[in-house]
């Protein structure tokens, strides 16, 4: 305690100075008010205002510098100081500057004497620049709102345990619940307990691990449908440095998905009879051969084409003739086994892979079967027409263990 009476006793001796360097200070407003007129007024609190010093205090009231609506306030905070009913206050009001700008103060008023007469001594604080940034930043605050709402894909922000932070209007309808109902929670509660946890577990690693994640998964939406999706999912920093939480994003890439699907079936498929091409033939029978040599075991080609066909076609049409060959396809297919392969090479032309053969037997009485499938009468329309088939066989390895051998002495 002797510390600080002394120190009030050294800033009591040097008050003048003190009070001297308040007046002269060039970002704060200084004033006293006495019988309702400025009494002084120090060079920065007339430059706020537009005046001079001399103007300020020749004569000038609090309300010639308050804008109409705010002078209730301000003759209100300033009666209180000066009947006791406050020793102190601090208040905002809108001033007016002498070229008629409005901007606004802050005010910090204390009851004191002055010549033996209440006065009030008070500074002030142009708030305009401080004003402006926090327009701006509630601008920028608005846009980046509404920009996250206008993204067309799912985005949520989380904080390091997981609450919601906020979210877009697609995240609702993806997750099926109003924004009130996601901000504050987690996934356990919008979300069935396998998701969460699948959900919990992916960002823990990412928190563990800040910077991006990405990954694709197979989600419900809310309205029961299932999509196609990818994540990409990244930490942010609070403005401290420390890590403040995870931002998401949604893609759906369902049509991209289906349409990949499709282009795959388009290359792999013959477009007319469905079965398998040439192409997918060849990665179907390169990995039959792989697996009949790691395992020791045989397997048989079947070469196949259609006696006659020709004359279908120029008979009754090449439309017929589809209709024969898809026909045709559906049969041989009904003849095999789920694990062998049928599949087109162009024009009446099938080759047929028999796995896990043992006996050359085998394969000649599913020839035979295949046979008497594709003698049967075909319904081209109302026309009937009978067609036969010829087939040839190579065995792998009796034949050859050579891909191109194989298929070559089937032909």
């Amino acid at each position: 305690m002797n510390n600080v009476h002394a120190i009030v006793l050294r800033l009591l001796l040097e008050a003048d100075v003190l009070l001297q360097g308040l007046f002269d200070n060039t970002l704060i407003g200084v004033y006293i008010i006495q019988d309702g007129r400025f009494l002084f007024a120090n060079p920065r609190f007339a430059e706020m205002f537009g005046y001079t010093q001399e103007e300020i205090c020749s004569g000038l009231s609090p309300m010639d510098l308050t804008m109409q609506e705010d002078r209730p306030l301000v003759q209100r905070e300033i009666e209180r100081r000066f009947h006791g009913e406050s020793n102190a206050s601090s208040y905002n009001f809108h001033a007016k500057h002498k070229n008629g700008h409005v901007f606004e103060i802050e005010a910090y008023g204390t009851q004191t004497q002055f010549s033996g007469k209440p006065a009030i001594l008070g500074i002030t604080h142009d708030l305009s620049a401080r004003r402006k940034a926090e327009h701006a930043v509630a601008d920028q605050l608005r846009f980046i709102e509404r920009l996250i709402d206008t993204i067309p894909s799912p985005l949520f922000y989380k904080d390091v345990e997981g609450h919601f932070l906020g979210c877009n209007t697609a995240f609702e309808r993806f997750i099926g619940y109003e924004r009130e109902k996601i901000i504050g929670h987690t996934s356990y509660d919008i979300a069935s307990k396998d998701w969460a946890d699948f959900y919990f577990s992916a960002d823990k690693d990412l928190l563990e691990h800040p910077g991006l994640q990405s990954y694709e998964t197979n989600v419900a939406y809310a309205n029961g449908t299932r999509h196609d999706v990818v994540m990409y999912k990244a930490t942010f920093n609070k403005s401290d440095g420390s890590l403040g939480g995870i931002v998401g994003v949604i893609f759906d890439i369902s049509d991209r998905k289906k349409l990949e699907a499709t282009i795959w079936h388009e290359a792999n498929y013959d477009a007319l009879t469905g079965l398998p091409n040439r192409r997918l033939l060849q990665d179907r029978l390169t990995e039959e051969l792989k697996r009949a040599k790691r395992n020791s075991q045989k397997l048989s080609l079947l070469f196949l084409d259609l006696d006659h066909f020709k004359q279908v076609n120029d008979t009754f049409g090449h439309n017929a003739g589809d209709t024969l060959l898809i026909e045709a396809a559906h049969r041989i297919r009904a003849a095999l086994r789920a694990s062998d392969t049928a599949a087109r090479l162009g024009g009446d032309e099938f080759l047929i892979i028999l796995s896990a053969i043992t006996e050359r037997a085998d394969t000649e009485k599913v020839a035979q079967k295949i046979i008497r499938e594709l003698e049967l009468p075909y319904d081209l329309g109302g026309q009937i027409a009978h067609v036969s088939a010829s087939i040839g066989i190579a065995l792998f390895p009796d034949d050859s263990t050579v891909m191109e051998n194989l298929i070559r002495f089937a032909d």
